[in-house]
């Protein structure tokens, strides 16, 4: 064989073998490794691909746009406007594809409603909340997902001094997850929200009450177990016996293109918080 052939035989494996065994779901552990990294560009690469592999797989998607969403972030604050705002355009654009192929998946269509709160856009988010209950009547999944933006806005309201508006905005999630917990009893996300609620109105003992509603409805909720433990209950026992507290880091996790209002967010720590899975 001449030595010219094997040259390019040698080039051709060197090309091709990076990509032997790509599939869009190695393409996708590969993102998500990188994004529990915080290394948003490697993991934006590695989604891209997936999404170029399987690009009706709404997931792919969802991954996409959390992964801009993120950089878009980053990028605020270090007020670079014009980088952020490409990126939550990214963003907007796959929450939408996300959407388009699964009208109903609940971390594209929460995703999309809290970033129009960061970009200071509540009618929008609001709406978009709002449009997915009217065309779902029957799902209690948007009805909690109202309840965790309005309690959010309250969350604003009350960082602006505007106490009328965070205790309309608390009354209206309260009264949405009344309603889940009326048509869905065993809805734990529910319980696990009224719990948050109550913890924060200073309502300690109904809050620890709600809390282990959704424990025992879902025990599988490793970060509520660590809440309770920092309330002093024990949550395994399910009795509400008082323990040592322990310190537990608690870890809170339109078709037109979005408009940056501004070099900064709101204040949204809380967003997305242990009241809401």
């Amino acid at each position: 064989m001449r030595r010219e052939t094997i040259f390019f035989i040698l080039l051709a494996i060197t090309v091709i073998l990076p990509f032997v065994g790509c599939t869009a779901a190695n393409m996708t552990a590969e993102g998500v490794r990188y994004f529990n990294q915080a290394r948003y560009d490697q993991a934006q690469r590695a989604f891209l691909e997936a999404f170029r592999r399987d690009p009706n797989n709404p997931d792919i998607s969802f991954n996409l746009a959390e992964t801009y969403h993120q950089s878009a972030k980053i990028s605020l604050e270090k007020k670079e406007i014009a980088i952020a705002q490409q990126q939550y355009d990214e963003a907007n654009r796959y929450y939408r594809i996300c959407l388009s192929i699964n009208p109903n998946h609940l971390k594209s269509n929460r995703g999309l409603a809290a970033m129009y709160l960061e970009l200071q856009q509540p009618k929008m988010a609001f709406d978009h909340i709002i449009n997915w209950l009217e065309s779902n009547p029957a799902s209690q999944e948007p009805k909690i997902e109202l309840a965790r933006l309005h309690q959010e806005w309250a969350q604003i309201a009350l960082a602006q001094n505007d106490k009328k508006t965070a205790d309309e905005s608390i009354a209206k999630a309260t009264e949405l997850l009344q309603q889940v917990i009326t048509t869905e009893p065993n809805n734990y996300r529910a319980w696990r929200a009224i719990g948050f609620i109550r913890e924060n109105n200073g309502d300690r003992e109904n809050a620890i009450a709600a809390y282990q509603q959704s424990l025992l409805l879902n025990p599988n909720q490793t970060d509520l177990k660590n809440r309770l433990i920092t309330m002093g209950i024990n949550p395994t026992n399910g009795t509400g016996i008082q323990i040592t507290p322990t310190t537990t880091p608690t870890n809170i996790p339109a078709d037109s293109t979005t408009t940056l209002k501004g070099a900064t967010i709101w204040d949204n720590n809380s967003i997305g918080s242990i009241g809401y899975k």
